[in-house]
C-alpha cells in the first residue's frame, strides 16, 4: 500500500520527506487549486525519492485540451504520474501511449465492481470509485474484481461541484462582496460549516467534516491510500500522515493510531462510509 500525500506548495512539499512515496501536485489551471512549479517540484520530489502525480483533475472544456496534452507530453520523461478526472483527458493519454501512468478518478462514476473491471482493463496504473457508496461495496469490489485501486482515506471529500461560478452568481444578485479567503456555507436547519472555493474551473464545496478509515485499512487492498490536507493545518496533517505510515508499517496499534488522532481534536465522522444515502422528499 503506498500513502499519497498532498502538498500545494513548495513550502508543504520540502516539509514531506519520507512520510509518503507519492505525492499530488497540482497543475495550474487544470485542477480545482493554484498551480505548484512544477519543475521545482518534481526536483524536490527527486531529491526526496517521492514520486510526481500531476493533478489534472479538471472536467476539460473544449478550449483546455491543448492545454491538457501540452502538460501531459512536457513531463513524459519524468517519473511522474498522472491524476486525471475526465475520459476526454483519458483518450488524450491513452493516444499518447501514457495510459500505464494514468490514476483515473471519475468521480461518482464507479459504483460496481462491473464498472471498476470495465476501467480496469482499459489500462490505467489504477483507478478509484466513488467515495459516496459504503466501503463494504467498495471491498465487495476489491474481491470480486481484481482491481488497481486508488482511495481516499482521510480529509476533507468533494461534495458538490458545478462548472458555475456560484459566489460570484450570488454576489451580483444580492449586490454585495464577499470575502474569498477561508468560505464556507452553513444550512439554514444546521450548524456545520461545508468549506467553498470558487475558480476559474467553478465552484466547489466539501464535507464539513474529516473522514478516517485507518480502521479499515486492513480490509481494503489499496495500491494508493490517499490523504486530503486541504483545509487542515499542514503541520497536524503531517501527524497525521506520520500515523497512517506507522500503522502500514507495523510500527504501532491501532489503538494507539486512534488515541492520537483523538488528541490533535479534528473533527472526524463516519459520514456515509457505513451507510447508503437515504433521500427523502420534503413533506409542505
Amino acid at each position: 500500500m503506498n500513502l499519497v500525500a498532498t502538498a500545494y506548495n513548495l513550502t508543504q512539499l520540502n516539509k514531506l520527506n519520507d512520510l509518503a512515496s507519492h505525492v499530488l501536485l497540482p497543475v495550474g489551471g487544470l485542477t480545482s487549486s493554484d498551480g505548484i512549479d512544477l519543475d521545482k517540484a518534481i526536483g524536490i520530489c527527486n531529491s526526496k525519492k517521492i514520486i510526481p502525480i500531476l493533478r489534472m483533475d479538471a472536467m476539460l472544456h473544449e478550449d483546455m485540451l491543448l492545454d491538457f496534452e501540452k502538460a501531459v507530453l512536457k513531463y513524459k520523461d519524468t517519473n511522474c504520474l498522472y491524476y486525471i478526472t475526465d475520459l476526454g483527458a483519458a483518450n488524450i493519454i491513452i493516444k499518447n501511449s501514457l495510459v500505464s501512468r494514468v490514476i483515473f478518478d471519475p468521480q461518482t462514476l464507479i459504483c460496481n465492481y462491473l464498472d471498476a473491471a470495465i476501467y480496469q482493463n482499459m489500462g490505467f496504473e489504477a483507478i478509484s470509485m466513488s467515495l459516496e457508496i459504503t466501503i463494504k461495496d467498495v471491498i465487495k469490489a476489491c474481491n470480486m474484481a481484481d482491481l488497481r485501486l486508488f482511495y481516499q482515506v482521510f480529509g476533507h471529500r468533494l461534495m458538490f461541484h458545478s462548472k458555475r461560478k456560484l459566489v460570484k452568481l450570488y454576489e451580483t444578485k444580492c449586490n454585495i462582496d464577499i470575502k474569498r479567503d477561508n468560505m464556507y456555507l452553513i444550512e439554514e436547519k444546521r450548524e456545520d460549516k461545508y468549506p467553498i472555493i470558487e475558480t476559474p474551473l467553478g465552484t466547489y464545496i466539501y464535507r464539513s467534516y474529516q473522514i478516517s478509515l485507518v480502521n479499515e485499512l486492513n480490509n481494503l487492498d489499496l495500491k494508493y491510500a490517499y490523504l486530503e490536507s486541504r483545509f487542515l493545518d499542514y503541520d497536524i496533517y503531517l501527524k497525521v500522515l506520520s500515523l497512517y505510515k506507522e500503522y502500514i508499517n507495523k510500527n504501532t496499534t491501532l489503538e494507539d493510531v486512534n488515541n492520537n488522532l483523538a488528541s490533535l481534536c479534528l473533527n472526524i465522522e463516519d459520514g456515509f462510509t457505513f451507510k447508503d444515502s437515504v433521500y427523502q422528499k420534503e413533506e409542505f
